[in-house]
C-alpha cells in the first residue's frame, strides 16, 4: 500500500508486509464489519485470502474504492491476510517453461556441432 506512514498510522488494525509489488501479507482486527481498501490501480485480478482459526475466507466480490482502487468487505474479526496478484503466477511458469526450452534448444544445436565438427 502506498500511504505516507502517517496514513498508516491511522489506520487502526491493520498491519502489513510487502513482500513483492504483487504479495503482501499482514493483520487485520476488526471490532465490527468494514471495507478494507487497497491503494493500488484497480484490477480484478487481486485475490484477497482471509484466514481465522484454520479457516480460509476469499471474499468474492470487490469493490472499486476512491475511483482506483480496489476494496473488499471484510467481516468482524480478527484475520491474517494475503493479498496477491493472480497472474503474477502465470508469468513465473512461462518464464519456467521458456528457460528449459531455451536450454535444450541449446543442448540440442551442440549436439549438432559436436557432430559436424567430428567428421
Amino acid at each position: 500500500m502506498s500511504f505516507p506512514q502517517s496514513a498508516i498510522e491511522s489506520v487502526p488494525g491493520v498491519e502489513f508486509t510487502q513482500y513483492s509489488p504483487v504479495y503482501y501479507s499482514g493483520k487485520i482486527e476488526l471490532e465490527r464489519g468494514g471495507f478494507v481498501i487497497f491503494s493500488e490501480a484497480f484490477h480484478k485480478d487481486w485475490q484477497l485470502k482471509l484466514h481465522s482459526n484454520g479457516k480460509t475466507l476469499v471474499p468474492k466480490e470487490r469493490f472499486l474504492a476512491n475511483m482506483y482502487a480496489n476494496a473488499w468487505f471484510v467481516p468482524a474479526g480478527d484475520y491474517t491476510f494475503e493479498l496477491e496478484f493472480t497472474p503474477q503466477k502465470t508469468l513465473y511458469w512461462g518464464m519456467l517453461i521458456s528457460g528449459i526450452t531455451a536450454c535444450a534448444v541449446v543442448i540440442f544445436y551442440l549436439g549438432k556441432i559436436k557432430k559436424w565438427l567430428k567428421k
